[in-house]
């Protein structure tokens, strides 16, 4: 006999990112599966229950989160682009000039 109380957790390291995917399950008379996954990667919550239901879940009710943290950045530089910069200097000084509670 298979139980449908359960919790598990899994966390790897792939590609500069820290996965962390947490699925609990309680006893249900239908299937029922919520998906928590950050909102870069939602498009993927509609694949997990049939992937689910494909490795033999058919009743219980499903929570899984799923967590992605960067854990490798790549090299950022940043560079002045000095024309844009004057740009919004003039915008803010001309609004300084025609408001009384912007001081530049």
């Amino acid at each position: 006999m298979k139980s449908m109380t359960a919790f598990g957790r899994a966390r790897s390291t792939v590609g500069g990112k820290d996965i962390t995917v947490e699925i609990r399950s309680v006893n249900n008379r239908f299937f029922d599966c919520s998906v928590k996954l950050p909102r870069a990667f939602s498009f993927l919550e509609e694949k997990v229950k049939p992937y689910l239901q494909a490795g033999g879940i058919s009743r219980g009710k499903v929570d899984v989160f799923v967590s992605i943290d960067v854990v490798d950045s790549p090299d950022v530089r940043i560079t002045l682009d000095e024309g844009y910069a004057a740009s919004y200097l003039a915008a803010l000084r001309t609004l300084g000039e025609n408001s009384t509670c912007v001081t530049i």
